[in-house]
């Protein structure tokens, strides 16, 4: 996924939001023909904000699934790795070591050079970060899996990280939560 893509999914969850709005604040106060006290209007825009976060996260955690199967199916050819190293970010928790390596690869007489080392693949711990820059060393042939309709798309890693299947489940069962407590919101008449 391009950073388009995320774009594009946080504004599809703005214009929900704003679709959700505008159904509960409705003039004449009614969700298929049947009045809302108070009490159950803020019940259901609860439900439908949670929804709307499980389906964030559904939605990213499954675009990255989809992506990274796609991989699985992509033809091989060899690359050579041209620069290997890490780097360090620093957020709220902690440190982050990032991957960085550049190879290059030949698909039929073009030539190719990329840096994505698996769909999804981000910053991990020191010990993993060490690690994959060990396979991947300077100057080292390696396996180049790239897009038979794009071949400058290409990763070293076939698959997708394991934590975003954690993403694509969590959302699915707030989406599923949401789909029941819905039917649980307390009546008109218990305001």
């Amino acid at each position: 996924m391009t950073w388009l893509d995320y774009v594009k999914i946080a504004l599809l969850a703005v214009i929900l939001v704003v679709v959700i709005e505008l159904v509960l604040s409705s003039s004449d106060n009614k969700i298929l023909g049947e009045p809302l006290s108070a009490r159950r209007k803020r019940w259901r825009q609860g439900v439908l904000y949670f929804a709307i976060l499980g389906l964030l996260f559904a939605g990213f955690g499954g675009g990255v699934i989809y992506q990274g199967t796609k991989t699985q199916r992509w033809p091989q050819t060899e690359g050579t790795v041209l620069t290997s190293d890490i780097y360090i970010t620093h957020g709220k928790g902690g440190p982050s070591y990032h991957n960085r390596i550049r190879y290059a690869y030949q698909v039929g007489e073009s030539s190719y050079t990329n840096d994505r080392v698996q769909i999804g693949y981000g910053g991990t711990d020191a010990f993993r970060a060490q690690a994959t820059l060990s396979e991947f060393a300077v100057s080292a042939a390696v396996p180049v899996y790239y897009d038979p309709t794009a071949p400058g798309s290409s990763v070293l890693i076939q698959g997708y990280p394991p934590f975003f299947a954690t993403w694509f489940g969590l959302g699915a069962v707030a989406v599923l939560a949401a789909g029941v407590v819905w039917f649980q919101a307390p009546k008109a008449d218990e305001a």
